[in-house]
């Protein structure tokens, strides 16, 4: 979109992926859509909420409900070109296959 000349008035791409991500609307045909690596995530999440739906209306809980997220942070860094960006969060761990839904 913003390659079009569009622009939302985010500020940060961030906030634009939560948008698309939550503010999708219903499920439509996207045969010709042309997905970057970046979309990857967002189909991920609407799985998840899928997923949670379907156990929900099953008598279930949705993901993550019984995971505590105290121990969650934000970070704001740069990496130079060529750094893996995991230096930035030393503590990180990658989720499980369980974990990932």
């Amino acid at each position: 979109m913003m390659r079009a000349g569009h622009f939302t008035g985010m500020r940060r791409i961030s906030q634009e992926d939560v948008i698309a991500s939550v503010a999708g609307g219903p499920l439509r045909d996207r045969s010709k859509e042309r997905l970057s690596s970046a979309d990857i995530q967002i189909a991920h999440l609407y799985r998840v909420l899928l997923k949670s739906t379907r156990a929900v209306a099953d008598g279930g809980l949705p993901f993550g409900y019984d995971k505590s997220v105290a121990h969650i942070v934000g970070i704001s860094g740069e990496t130079a070109t060529g750094e893996d960006w995991r230096t930035l969060v030393p503590q990180h761990r990658p989720l499980g296959k369980a974990d990932a839904a």
